[in-house]
């Protein structure tokens, strides 16, 4: 197990082959590590490489904690730390995650997520520890100047993202539900 932030948790599982063909688990409940208990599996489909989606998070107390794998394909994960008193807050972190390093991350509550699809028909699992809230879904504006995400897209390549995913507000005009120490709850 490795983090991008000491709270962001990278799992990974074994992979076993054999004549048959393949076993993986993708999450494990461990009730001795205070694992989440997810209530909800989300599994998002890409068609496209370039697909972006994000930078979401609900607001409390429909705060979200999320594990994400790939089944198929491959992403550029994004994470953005909005816990408004951490050390961290403001700062961006990514992992590529895709079908074949059989690893999931988990990010906890108090984090923006977002990713962009690296390969053609990517199928994303996300687990989530607590329901959808439309009227708590927010965002923070993909394509900030602010936190200046490098999404591997390049000059030449271009990307496809929702009009919702473009409307959110800068870095600069958010403000934040979360401190370090509530993380939502």
């Amino acid at each position: 197990m490795t983090t991008i932030f000491p709270t962001c948790t990278e799992i990974s599982f074994p992979k076993f082959t054999d004549h048959r063909g393949s076993f993986r688990t993708l999450w494990k409940y461990d009730s001795e590590k205070n694992a989440p208990v997810f209530i909800q599996d989300n599994l998002v489909h890409s068609g496209k490489e370039g697909t972006l989606r994000g930078l979401h998070f609900q607001t409390p107390p429909f705060a979200q904690g999320k594990f994400i794998t790939v089944l198929k394909g491959g992403i550029l994960d994004v994470v953005v730390d909005i816990r408004k008193n951490s050390p961290d807050y403001g700062r961006v972190q990514s992992k590529i995650i895709n079908q074949h390093n059989h690893f999931g991350l988990f990010i906890p509550k108090g984090f923006a997520h977002g990713y962009i699809t690296t390969e053609n028909d990517t199928l994303v699992l996300y687990k989530v520890d607590a329901a959808y809230s439309p009227q708590s879904e927010r965002g923070i504006l993909w394509n900030d100047r602010i936190l200046n995400i490098d999404w591997g897209i390049g000059v030449n390549r271009s990307i496809i993202v929702s009009e919702r995913d473009q409307k959110w507000p800068e870095f600069s005009n958010f403000h934040t539900p979360f401190t370090q120490e509530s993380n939502g709850e």
